[in-house]
């Protein structure tokens, strides 16, 4: 028997073992780190997908230009001067959702002698109508526009022209593809600096005015992932030399990050009442008919049916009975009556309230009450010891009743 006992605690003591180092195997493992997928293209977002490495790298490029962020809400075009010249704006997102206001003023911006570089997937059919671009479907099965995109992908392979570009390889990274091919463009004004893995151009330069926009569709290729793999910091080194070579300022654009296309699909109907406010004839006018119209409201508010004279409440006339009974025995200095019938309704709310009878003769029931209602032992046996002298008494005094009353009102007061 003794040797039977040896091997259970020996086989016993070698299974918590066991089960000991499989947990610890377990969470081990559990932080070991995780690829996060998550695509933000926030200048800020040091993750796989952030841009913080390309939003740093520009006083690189542009030793000794200031580096400035454009607002997150509002449009960003009110930032836009007559007077500027010579100044970059980038812009990174997945989708660059610019409506017609926006998209007018910022070309205007560019051919005044500024510059734009767009990196995104998708655009309004206002850009690509008047770019003259048409943009093939999706490479991958599904696109997310939310911002927080959780979806796998294979790879990305860039590729430079020549000419302009003397770097002629290819550049590759294993991680999110998101890009579009540009499948047909005027080449009047369009140039191809860039194509992707099926020779397809993803990367132009387009000239308007004294300006210039280089448009690429591939946002993931200035992804902190892209830049840090391989050699790939020379793909975007390239991008920027097909930019003039003087750039007095860099605007790292975060507007079309945040703005949804719900944003876009209302910015019509904003466009067009910001048109007609600006109108000298018609912004007076439709003012003046909200002012009548608010005037209009504010006089009709008035109400116009009589008042609704209030009822009163319904009395309750069983609890006026009670005091008027209750009064009856006391000025018949019957308090001895008075002071049992308190005791019942007393005792009929112990057992509604806490399923409790309260008996002066049982232990327990003054315990069980004392657990249930929250209130002290000794206010219980009080009360316990006041309803067994209530009954056994042969009279009671005013003083008396006024302690028994005084008893049972403490107890409710401090009851739960």
């Amino acid at each position: 028997m003794k040797k039977n006992t040896f091997y259970i605690v020996l086989f016993a003591s070698l299974g918590i073992l066991l089960a000991g180092l499989i947990i610890f195997v377990v969470r081990r493992r559990s932080k070991e780190y995780h690829f996060d997928t998550t695509v933000t293209l926030s200048y800020r977002d040091k993750r796989p997908y952030g841009a913080y490495v390309a939003y740093n790298e520009l006083s690189r490029v542009f030793p000794g230009t200031p580096v400035a962020l454009s607002r997150r809400s509002g449009s960003f075009t009110n930032d836009l001067q007559d007077s500027d010249r010579h100044q970059l704006m980038v812009v990174l997102s997945p989708r660059f959702y610019a409506n017609s206001l926006e998209w007018n003023q910022l070309i205007h911006w560019v051919r005044q002698g500024n510059y734009l570089v767009i990196a995104a997937s998708r655009f309004t059919q206002d850009v690509k109508d008047q770019l003259h671009l048409q943009l093939s479907n999706f490479t991958e099965d599904a696109f997310i526009e939310e911002g927080m995109i959780q979806l796998h992908d294979d790879s990305l392979y860039l590729g430079l022209a020549h000419p302009p570009f003397a770097d002629t390889a290819s550049f590759f990274y294993p991680g999110r593809k998101m890009d579009r091919s540009i499948v047909s463009l005027d080449s009047s004004f369009t140039e191809v600096l860039g194509t992707s893995d099926l020779h397809y151009a993803n990367f132009v330069r387009i000239r308007a005015g004294d300006g210039v926009i280089l448009f690429q569709t591939a946002p993931m290729a200035f992804s902190n992932y892209f830049l840090l793999y391989g050699r790939n910091m020379r793909y975007y080194d390239n991008v920027f030399s097909a930019l003039p070579a003087r750039v007095d300022k860099v605007i790292w654009n975060q507007y079309y990050l945040y703005k949804n296309q719900e944003e876009d699909s209302s910015s019509s109907w904003w466009s067009g009442l910001a048109k007609l406010l600006a109108d000298p004839a018609l912004g007076p006018a439709f003012r003046l008919l909200l002012l009548v119209l608010a005037v209009y409201v504010l006089l009709n508010m008035k109400r116009r049916q009589r008042i609704i004279p209030e009822i009163p409440p319904k009395s309750n006339e069983s609890l006026d009975f009670v005091k008027t009974i209750g009064r009856l025995y006391y000025e018949k200095g019957d308090h001895r009556n008075l002071a049992i019938k308190m005791g019942q309704h007393f005792q009929e709310h112990l057992r509604t309230r806490y399923l409790v009878q309260l008996d002066p003769s049982e232990e327990s029931s003054i315990l069980r009450l004392s657990s249930r209602s929250g209130v002290s032992e000794t206010l219980v046996r009080e009360l316990a010891t006041m309803l067994r002298y209530v009954h056994d008494a042969p009279s009671l005094d005013e003083a008396q009743l006024d302690e028994w009353y005084q008893l049972i009102q403490t107890f409710y007061k401090n009851a739960q």
